[in-house]
C-alpha cells in the first residue's frame, strides 16, 4: 500500500482514490460530527485522495514523549513535526532542516537550548520590556515556541501551544513546523505560494518584505496577471510553465527549467544577510548569488541582474561604512569607558542604536534587495540618517564629550558641520558625501573569511550554471 501511494502521488495528474486505513476511518467516524469544517478541508487534499489520513499523519509510538497512549485505541500525537511529515517527505523535510528558518526558536535560547537569550532583542523587548504575554502571542508566533507536555493529559501546554512558529521546538527533539506555511489537513499548494503566506511573519517595521515586494515591480505586475497562472500546478517550473511574475515562492524556493531545483532552504540564493547590526556575506556566498541568477535569469537580461545586484552592493556598503559601522565603534569605546552598564538593552543610546539596524537599517537593505524605493529611501535610508545625526550622536556626546569628533569629521559626515559655511563650502561638502557613495564597496575579499568576501567583478557576467538541491515537485 505504501508503495503505491508514492508512485501515485508521484504521477502527475494521478487523481484516483485509494481506501482509507481502519484506523483512519475510526477517526472520521467522531471528527466528521465534532470538527467537520478541518474534515471537510482535508477530504479536498491530494492526501485525501491518495488514502492519507488523520491516523496516518498522528501516529505515535508509545515512546514517543507527546504521545496520548489511548486515544479510542490508538496511539496518537496531537503534534505533527517535521518528523512525521518526515516520513513521506524525507527530502523536503532535510531541505528544511538545514535553513535558518528552522532554527529561529533555537536562536533565541542560550546554548542550552532551554534559558532565553537576553541579549537577543525579540526576547529582552518581548518578554522583558513588554511582557511574556506579549512574547508568547507575538514574537513566538512566527519564530516557534518550545512546546511542553502535560505528563497528565499528554496534551501541549496553553503557555507552549498553540504554536505554528517556524522553528517550533517539538518534544520529539525535531524543530520547526510544517503547517507554519503549509494550511494544515488542506495543504494547498496554492495557498502556500502566496506571498501573503510568507507576509504573515515577514512584514512589518523590523522585516518589511511583503510591503516591499507590493510596492515593487514585481509585486505590483503580480496583482494584474496572477489569474494567469496555476499556483497549484505540479511541478511549477520557471521557463516551462506560465509563471507571469515572481512571488516570494517562485524566487527563493522554486525551480527553474534550466535545473535550479526547488528547496525549502530560502538561503540557498542569498548572498548577504540583511537583518544583522552590520550585514556580512552569508557562508558560500558566491555560490548563492550564482543560483539566484540562474532564477532572475529567466526573466531579466544578465546586464540587469549584474547592475541590480551592483546597486545592492553599494547600497549595503553604505549602511556598512557610513553609519552601522561608525555606531559600532563608538559603542564599544561607550562600553569600554564605563559609561554604559552590562545590561543589553536598559539605556537610550542602545535603543537608539537597535532602532538604526533592527528597524530603519533593515528596511533600507531590504528594500535595495527587492527593488522597493520607498523602503529605501523615505522609510530607509532618511530614516537611518535622522536616527544616527541627530539622535545616536548627540546621546554619545552627551555621555562622552568629544567620543564623535574623530568620526563627524570623516569626509561623508563633514557636512553636518561645513554646511552651514559660504555657498562654496556647502556644494564641496554635499559633493564629498555624494563621492562616498560612488566610491564605496563591499570589503575586499582577503581574509579568507566566507562573511568578508566582496561581490564578483561587475564587469563580466559569471557563467550561469544549475545548481539542485531539491527536485522539484
Amino acid at each position: 500500500m505504501v508503495v503505491l501511494w508514492f508512485l501515485l502521488i508521484g504521477l502527475p495528474g494521478a487523481t484516483a482514490e485509494l481506501p482509507l486505513s481502519q484506523a483512519t476511518q475510526s477517526c472520521l467516524k467522531c471528527h466528521e460530527s465534532m470538527s467537520p469544517n478541518l474534515v471537510e478541508s482535508w477530504r479536498k487534499s491530494s492526501h485525501a485522495q491518495h488514502g492519507i489520513g488523520c491516523f496516518e499523519c498522528h501516529q505515535a509510538n508509545a515512546s514517543d514523549p507527546d504521545a496520548i497512549p489511548d486515544h479510542n485505541g490508538h496511539i496518537i500525537s496531537t503534534l505533527v513535526t517535521p518528523n512525521d511529515c518526515g516520513r513521506c517527505h524525507a527530502e523536503q523535510a532535510a531541505s528544511f532542516a538545514r535553513s535558518r528558518h528552522a532554527t529561529t526558536a533555537l536562536r533565541m535560547r542560550q546554548p542550552d537550548g532551554q534559558a532565553f537569550d537576553g541579549t537577543k532583542p525579540e526576547v529582552f523587548l518581548g518578554g522583558v520590556m513588554q511582557g511574556m504575554a506579549s512574547f508568547l502571542n507575538g514574537c513566538e508566533s512566527c519564530h516557534g515556541s518550545q512546546v511542553a507536555i502535560d505528563p497528565e493529559t499528554r496534551l501541549p501546554l496553553s503557555r507552549t501551544y498553540p504554536n505554528h512558529g517556524i522553528g517550533r521546538i517539538n518534544p520529539d527533539g525535531s524543530v520547526g513546523a510544517c503547517s507554519a506555511c503549509h494550511q494544515r489537513h488542506e495543504f494547498r499548494i496554492a495557498s502556500t505560494r502566496q506571498p501573503g503566506v510568507c507576509g504573515r511573519c515577514h512584514l512589518g517595521p523590523d522585516h518589511p518584505q511583503l510591503e516591499i515586494w507590493k510596492e515593487s515591480k514585481h509585486g505590483l505586475t503580480f496583482h494584474t496577471t496572477n489569474d494567469l497562472v496555476d499556483l497549484n500546478r505540479r511541478p511549477l517550473l520557471l521557463g516551462r510553465h506560465p509563471v507571469v511574475v515572481p512571488t516570494c515562492a517562485t524566487c527563493h524556493l522554486g525551480g527553474t527549467i534550466g535545473g535550479t531545483a526547488q528547496t525549502h532552504d530560502p538561503g540557498t540564493r542569498l548572498s548577504w544577510r540583511t537583518g544583522l547590526e552590520v550585514s556580512s556575506r552569508t557562508t558560500d556566498w558566491s555560490d548563492k548569488r550564482l543560483a539566484m541568477f540562474n532564477v532572475c535569469a529567466n526573466c531579466h537580461s544578465m546586464n540587469l541582474i549584474i547592475s541590480h545586484y551592483e546597486h545592492l552592493d553599494k547600497a549595503i556598503a553604505l549602511y556598512n561604512k557610513k553609519f552601522a559601522e561608525p555606531a559600532r565603534e563608538i559603542l564599544d569605546r561607550l562600553r569600554q569607558a564605563g559609561k554604559l552598564d552590562p545590561a543589553p538593552f536598559n539605556e537610550k543610546i542602545e535603543l537608539i542604536w537597535l532602532s538604526l539596524w533592527h528597524h530603519e537599517g533593515r528596511r533600507a537593505r531590504m528594500g535595495a534587495a527587492m527593488m522597493g524605493p520607498d523602503y529605501v529611501q523615505w522609510q530607509g535610508f532618511y530614516q537611518v540618517a535622522l536616527r544616527f545625526y541627530f539622535e545616536f550622536l548627540p546621546e554619545a556626546e552627551r555621555l562622552s564629550p568629544g567620543i564623535t569628533a574623530e568620526i563627524a569629521a570623516r569626509p561623508e559626515h563633514r557636512w553636518l558641520t561645513e554646511i552651514g559655511g559660504t555657498k562654496e563650502e556647502a556644494e564641496a561638502a554635499i559633493q564629498r558625501s555624494i563621492r562616498f557613495w560612488l566610491e564605496s564597496q563591499p570589503p575586499d575579499p582577503g581574509s579568507g573569511q566566507p562573511d568578508d568576501g566582496a561581490s564578483a567583478t561587475m564587469e563580466t557576467a559569471p557563467a550561469i550554471s544549475t545548481p539542485a538541491t531539491e527536485k522539484s515537485h
